[in-house]
């Protein structure tokens, strides 16, 4: 199996407290702005840029190996923050690892909004050469001949961090959290899941590990101690388990369907039985696929000790011999749960002795061999909870747009509910919260994007360059929907096209398409309210979504740019483990009214 592709660290900071260390630090960042200005933003492998870093390889051109072919599938979203040599705000990104120095890459610069700013490409090291070499022996010189024990001033070590680790459906997030709230580095690496048939959907639990690894490899933490790890993850799903915690078949994740027939056990409950787990009945769930399971692979259920949820597994990976167990916001979410009792149904039709112990998120399980030493590890919890709690939303809607998209009403109460459209399940400090979820929310404009050869930039500057999508009219519904909005059999298309039809209406049309759904989802929440809607996710980032977010819901829409939101509320949980009060930096972006 191949080592996942890895995503450059987010503002990553280097922490070197000797004088020597920061002037040597200071004349690189001087080499590297007299070789923006020299070179006209020059580029060899890595961006070399002033200011702060965000960014994303549009395509390249030049020498490609076979191994580089899909270039946008593996393409290493590494995100910096930047000011291009015209003072504009934007963002540039690279491919980590899928090329090589000679390379001719493409870049796409652009600003929040999407327009595009510049474009230049790859050189090679010896074009900057003599300049680093000036730079160099001028700060040289300029410490040799400074005052006796003067140094520049930096910033000062970082001497605590937490980490957050969330296990995502396509890629496992790192962050690291320093005492004061601060996201002081992140990395990411990527990794696809298996389809061995078109209703099924797969990964072998070694390769989350193999890309926790990965990424905590990328960040750089040198003089820090980790004083704890909280874990995130995808929900739903099922991975059997022996009593040490080895997968014993490869994870079935959310977006399964296999186990559909298996959903007429369900139906068939006492009713006061089914009510009692308040949920749309869904066959992605934990509960539907162990009952596949039993029937199609018994063997292995008989010598199961466990079936645990995505971030379970990979926490048992993390900590050999810890106890088999799992979280009320994961519990919650698979169908096997009683909502009125806060507790493990009894009526569900499945093998009870295989459902793991509940424990609190915040709990510490063992501790894990990381580098620098010993590290305790909290049970976690499930991403979007987590999402909740590092955006801290209390009261009224939140927007996750990312993949999916989850509309997000916290304080709900639980109750019996036959039928319901939307689900109900527990967060992460003891509450609950009421969800509307969308399976098909970024992954449509992902693949529109892919049908019309379009970049993530150029995508949304299309669509941003049209005033309505000229009678064109596009249903997300790509693999179905989990009910309410749309059912498990509606797909996805474009309508209403005529001989004036252009890339940017099909674009504008997917982007309303999108937003009219999750506009569809929050009124099934019905929040009346009229409070503003907070946004997160990489999604919302477009203005263009913000105002057509504002104008479909008829309410302000404020966007939080928290990068990996939930693996930000993971490195909280293991913040409260530790007995540590950490708020995360949270800076809201403006406030956008709907127009009408």
């Amino acid at each position: 199996m191949s080592e996942p592709a890895v995503r450059v660290p987010l503002r990553k900071r280097r922490w070197a407290p000797a004088a020597f260390t920061a002037v040597l630090l200071v004349v690189v960042v001087g080499a590297i702005v007299v070789t923006v200005f020299a070179q006209d933003r020059a580029y060899w492998g890595q961006p070399v840029v002033r200011g702060t870093v965000t960014g994303v390889v549009e395509d390249w051109t030049g020498p490609a190996p076979d191994a580089r072919e899909s270039k946008r599938d593996r393409c290493s979203h590494s995100r910096y923050d930047v000011v291009d040599p015209a003072g504009r705000q934007g963002y540039v990104g690279t491919c980590a690892g899928l090329f090589a120095v000679g390379d001719t890459v493409r870049i796409q610069w652009h600003s929040d909004a999407g327009e595009p700013l510049a474009r230049t490409d790859a050189t090679e090291p010896g074009d900057v050469v003599p300049i680093l070499v000036v730079v160099l022996v001028v700060g040289a010189l300029s410490f040799g001949l400074g005052p006796a024990g003067h140094a520049p001033a930096v910033p000062g070590p970082v001497t605590a961090v937490l980490l957050g680790a969330d296990l995502g459906t396509s890629g496992l997030k790192v962050v690291a959290l320093d005492e004061t709230g601060a996201v002081v580095a992140e990395a990411e690496a990527g990794y696809d899941h298996d389809r061995p048939a078109p209703d099924r959907a797969e990964i072998d639990v070694a390769v989350w590990r193999t890309a926790f690894d990965a990424a905590l490899g990328a960040l750089d933490l040198r003089g820090a101690q980790v004083r704890g790890l909280g874990l995130s993850g995808q929900m739903h799903g099922a991975v059997l388990v022996d009593p040490t915690g080895r997968a014993l078949r490869p994870a079935i994740l959310w977006p399964d369907s296999r186990a559909t027939a298996e959903l007429a056990r369900w139906r068939s409950m006492p009713a006061a039985d089914r009510a009692a787990l308040a949920n749309p009945l869904v066959p992605g769930m934990t509960g539907p696929m162990l009952a596949w399971l039993t029937v199609h692979e018994p063997e292995l259920v008989e010598g199961a000790a466990a079936v645990l949820l995505p971030k379970d597994a990979f926490r048992t990976a993390l900590v050999p011999g810890s106890a088999l167990v799992t979280d009320r916001s994961d519990a919650s979410a698979t169908l096997l749960w009683d909502v009125v009792a806060d507790d493990w149904s009894a009526a569900v039709p499945v093998p009870p002795r295989l459902l793991p112990a509940v424990r609190p998120s915040a709990e510490v399980v063992g501790t894990a061999s990381l580098p620098g030493g010993e590290v305790p590890v909290v049970v976690g919890a499930a991403d979007t909870p987590l999402a909740l709690l590092a955006a801290g939303t209390r009261s009224g809607l939140q927007v996750n747009l990312g993949t999916g998209a989850q509309v997000l009403r916290p304080g709900w109460t639980p109750a019996p509910a036959e039928d319901p459209v939307v689900h109900g399940y527990a967060d992460a400090d003891g509450s609950w919260y009421a969800m509307a979820a969308l399976r098909n929310g970024g992954s449509a404009w992902a693949w529109v994007c892919d049908v019309l050869g379009f970049s993530w930039p150029e995508f949304f500057a299309a669509a941003a360059s049209v005033p309505d999508a000229g009678g064109a009219v596009f249903r997300p519904f790509l693999t179905g929907e989990r009910g309410g909005v749309a059912g498990p059999e509606d797909r996805a298309g474009w309508d209403g096209l005529g001989a004036g039809t252009t890339r940017a209406h099909l674009a504008r049309a997917a982007v309303d398409g999108v937003v009219r759904a999750v506009a569809d989802a929050a009124a099934l929440l019905g929040v009346a309210d009229g409070a503003p809607v907070v946004l997160t996710g990489g999604g919302g980032r477009s203005a263009l979504v913000q105002q057509l977010l504002a104008d479909a819901l008829g309410r302000p829409v404020r966007h939080r740019p928290l990068r990996s939101a939930s693996a930000i509320g993971a490195a909280l949980l293991a913040a409260s483990a530790v007995g540590l009060e950490v708020a995360p930096h949270r800076a809201p972006g403006p406030l956008v009214e709907p127009r009408r």
